[in-house]
């Protein structure tokens, strides 16, 4: 009686582990079908239409008078913002959460 006992509760935490496996298997799938159509989407970024046009100079990264924002809200993340970083020049960002510090990193990606 111990050994049928013992096997079934052998089964049975194998049997659970197995479920657990495919759930987050399925999990990761749902994700990755994310991923997919996110890929697919427009990056949304536009110029004002009376943007002066990139001017890329050699030896900095420059920004005068920017004015930044997220498509669909009115008020900006950032106004006249004026950065001038030269070509090996180490900046730290650092602020509170929610002050701007990744919104600047995409405002130079231009993502």
């Amino acid at each position: 009686m111990a050994y049928v006992i013992t096997s079934y509760l052998v089964l049975i935490g194998s049997l659970r582990d197995i479920g657990q496996y495919v759930h987050q298997l399925q999990r990761s799938v749902n994700e990755m079908e994310e991923l997919v159509a996110l890929r697919g989407e427009p990056l949304g970024v536009a110029d004002r239409a009376d943007a002066r046009p990139i001017a890329i100079e050699a030896d900095a990264i420059r920004f005068e008078d920017v004015i930044f924002r997220y498509a669909g809200q009115d008020r900006p993340i950032d106004q006249h913002l004026t950065v001038a970083i030269s070509a090996g020049q180490r900046v730290g960002l650092v602020g509170p959460s929610g002050s701007g510090k990744t919104s600047f990193v995409k405002l130079i990606q231009r993502f």
